[in-house]
């Protein structure tokens, strides 16, 4: 009996084909876990991107909502003082007068609106411009402190940087 059977080659065969298909199977349940880690990683990132991208779409939303507010709040301050200029500067005339339009807001109603909307800094300017027309030296007064509150009102929105030395017209 001094050579193996052929039994025990194919057992000692097939005991090491067991082992090595139980190895690889291990690797591989391995070798899966990590791809199912590095997926749910890499989809947990995706997921928190396009939550950054949702929150930074409302944000820019929101921004541009209050922009419009307050542009719309600039610009009827801005009728109402050029009409109550146009008012003060019109000659006093006898008789009937023509009918003239009527204001789409009250000055003061409007400076509210500003006042309200912000920011401090365009108030300022909206209380001076009213202030100027109540001043005795309203004419010269009126166009200064209109172009200040023209320029707070860009700069407020966004729209003019005096930095860049440029008009939002001309960048």
């Amino acid at each position: 009996m001094g050579g193996m059977g052929e039994l025990q080659i194919a057992l000692i065969a097939a005991g090491s084909a067991l082992a090595g298909s139980g190895l690889t199977g291990w690797f591989t349940a391995l070798a899966g876990r990590r791809q199912a880690v590095a997926a749910e990683y890499a989809g947990e990132k995706q997921a928190e991107a396009l939550i950054l991208t949702v929150r930074q779409t409302l944000d820019e939303q929101r921004i541009a909502r209050v922009q419009d507010v307050r542009r719309a709040a600039y610009a009827d301050f801005l009728m109402a003082a050029d009409h109550a200029y146009a008012e003060r500067d019109a000659p006093l005339v006898y008789g009937p007068q023509p009918e003239r339009p009527t204001p789409p807001k009250s000055f003061r109603t409007a400076l509210a609106s500003v006042a309200i909307e912000g920011p401090a800094e365009v108030e300022r300017c909206a209380v001076a411009l009213l202030l100027s027309l109540e001043d005795e030296r309203w004419r010269a007064g009126f166009p200064l402190g209109r172009a200040n509150f023209v320029a707070a009102a860009r700069r407020a929105l966004g729209n003019w940087d005096p930095a860049q030395g440029s008009s939002p017209q001309t960048r």
